[in-house]
């Protein structure tokens, strides 16, 4: 999956020099709380940004993809998008985002995830895309629903994360439904 434009944003591959942009949000403890990573320093940053660099394809199963958000016309890294590919039998995908603080509040989270779920749909791979979230996030509960993602499940105290139990919620499309709202989001 290439780089992906969208009318203000540009989805692109991370590089190395995204070192301090990524360091900015990943080492804030307000974003990583409902995060599967703790905050990171300059060293964690620079493995995780080696890592995404590394993959740069979602072929199968296990697959992961991080690509860096950034604004079109001045180039600032402002968060990241991950999709995973999840199942190759039944089709389906994931998605996450990140948004630096800084620049929240612009609908650039939405931009950049229904950009990253069409890309993905296009590839003709994924049936289905899926979200999670940690149920006391409310930010990602907004933004699925903007996205037209229909919430489909609510587990209560399901996982043990960060030192505590929590409730996941679990958010979907499916590609036809995805392809009506596409059109009438265009």
């Amino acid at each position: 999956m290439g780089p992906i434009q969208t009318r203000r944003l540009l989805l692109r591959p991370f590089r190395m020099d995204d070192l301090q942009d990524v360091l900015e949000y990943q080492s804030r403890p307000d974003v990583v709380r409902f995060l599967p990573w703790p905050v990171r320093d300059a060293s964690m940053v620079e493995e995780a940004l080696s890592k995404a660099i590394g993959q740069t394809t979602l072929n199968q199963r296990d697959d992961d993809l991080s690509l860096a958000v950034t604004d079109r016309d001045q180039g600032q890294l402002v968060g990241q998008v991950n999709a995973m590919y999840l199942s190759e039998k039944n089709q389906r995908g994931e998605i996450g985002y990140v948004v630096n603080p800084r620049f929240c509040g612009r609908g650039l989270g939405v931009e950049a995830s229904r950009a990253l779920v069409s890309a993905m749909i296009d590839t003709g791979q994924f049936r289905r895309v899926i979200a999670r979230c940690d149920g006391r996030n409310s930010a990602p509960r907004a933004l699925l629903a903007r996205l037209g993602f229909r919430e489909e499940a609510h587990f209560i105290e399901d996982d043990f994360f960060k030192g505590e139990w929590i409730s996941t919620l679990i958010f979907a499309t499916l590609r036809d439904e995805w392809r009506i709202l596409d059109e009438l989001t265009a």
